[in-house]
C-alpha cells in the first residue's frame, strides 16, 4: 500500500512530530509564565523541520530533498522574532 501512495510515510511523520512539538513548545512557554503562542510557534516551525527532515529521508519518495526542506523549513522562523516585537508594540 504504501508504494501505491507517495508521500503517505512523509505525511504521517511530518504531522505526527509536529503536533507533539506544538503540544511541547506550548507547555514549556507556559511554564515559563508565557501566554502559549511564542512556545508554540517556536515548537511547531522546530518540530516541522525536523519532521520535514525525517519524513525525507524515511520516504523513499522523497530521497534527496532533506537538505532543501531543512533550509525551507528553517528561513521562514526569521520572521518569528520580528512578529512578535510588532504584537508587543502594538499590545502597548
Amino acid at each position: 500500500m504504501i508504494d501505491t501512495m507517495p508521500g503517505l510515510v512523509f505525511g504521517f511523520v511530518d504531522n505526527a512530530v509536529l503536533i507533539g512539538g506544538a503540544y511541547t513548545g506550548y507547555e514549556v512557554d507556559r511554564f515559563f509564565k508565557g501566554n502559549g503562542s511564542l512556545g508554540m510557534m517556536v515548537g511547531a516551525s522546530l518540530s516541522n523541520t525536523v519532521s520535514d527532515a525525517l519524513g525525507a529521508v524515511i520516504d523513499p519518495a522523497m530521497a534527496g530533498m532533506a537538505a532543501g526542506i531543512i533550509v525551507g523549513c528553517l528561513l521562514p522562523m526569521l520572521v518569528i522574532p520580528v512578529i512578535e516585537k510588532f504584537k508587543k508594540e502594538k499590545a502597548a
